[in-house]
């Protein structure tokens, strides 16, 4: 079967699986948290509806605006490495923040702004994903990009029933935070030792955009 054959592939490219394996963890720390974004703002930390619909707004507007100037700026560097590792350190400290020091300012802070470059890592691994199935014939590159995406699609099945799961009986959920904080941190850590200095996606100056 096709998506057989796409994960055997995957397992058999280092930077392929490396790029899988993020996306899944990416995927696990945002699904952990966001079913939980509202009851964390309004019912532990006491912040007002009105205050919560304008952080939605300022998040949704802040994300859009990073993940289009990092997209831009990772052409015009060249390094995304540094970038993705910058962002994904960024996530870790967003989450770390919320849990170890929860207040309204800590949440509003992370939450709008710091946090929204951990997502935006997202589009850059597919760009690779992209990069990595440039030379393969175009339905194998299709079905290959199709079964990446389904790793975060794991995660939002998987990680949100846990999470849900696992706090069931607690009358706080701060603990997604920490979750997502240990999820987190794997990005980092793998990119940091990535073998591959002189691939395309890592250091090409103009590539595919996101």
């Amino acid at each position: 079967m096709p998506v057989f054959h796409s994960v055997r592939h995957i397992r058999a490219h280092p930077q392929l699986l490396l790029l899988a394996f993020m996306i899944f963890v990416q995927g696990s720390a945002y699904g952990s948290t966001l079913p939980y974004l509202s009851i964390t703002a309004i019912r532990e930390l006491g912040m007002s509806d009105q205050a919560y619909s304008v952080l939605v707004f300022v998040t949704s507007a802040s994300a859009v605006t990073i993940s289009v100037s990092l997209g831009i700026l990772s052409d015009l560097i060249g390094d995304r490495r540094r970038i993705m590792i910058a962002m994904a350190l960024m996530g870790v400290a967003g989450y770390d923040a919320i849990f170890f020091f929860p207040s309204v300012p800590v949440f509003i802070v992370a939450t709008a702004f710091v946090i929204p470059f951990f997502q935006s890592v997202s589009s850059l691994i597919f760009v690779g994903v992209r990069a990595e199935t440039a030379t393969l014939p175009g339905r194998e590159a299709a079905a290959i990009n199709a079964t990446v995406r389904a790793f975060m699609s794991a995660s939002w099945l998987i990680i949100p029933a846990a999470m849900g799961l696992a706090f069931a009986g607690s009358a706080r959920m701060m603990g997604a935070w920490g979750v997502a904080g240990l999820c987190a941190r794997p990005s980092p850590m793998h990119l940091c030792v990535a073998q591959s200095p002189a691939d395309m996606f890592w250091t090409e100056r103009r590539s595919i955009s996101g």
